[in-house]
């Protein structure tokens, strides 16, 4: 599956399957929003795979749990 041109927002992604689905969908081709809440640390090292697996990534703190309108 190639997903050149899309943008995925992994939440979570900092580390464990949402960091390996992360690291995954770079390495199909997508644009990674990297979505922590605490592992400020794992998830630059997250963005960092993502980059190195040569697809754009940025890293995002929210906390998805709760609606803050």
């Amino acid at each position: 599956m190639n997903l050149k041109g899309s943008v995925c927002i992994v939440t979570g992604s900092a580390t464990g399957a949402g960091a390996a689905c992360a690291i995954q969908l770079a390495r199909k081709g997508a644009r990674v929003v990297v979505n922590y809440s605490r592992s400020e640390g794992d998830a630059k090292a997250t963005v960092k795979a993502c980059e190195d697996a040569g697809a754009e990534a940025i890293l995002v703190k929210a906390d998805v749990a709760h609606d803050h309108r």
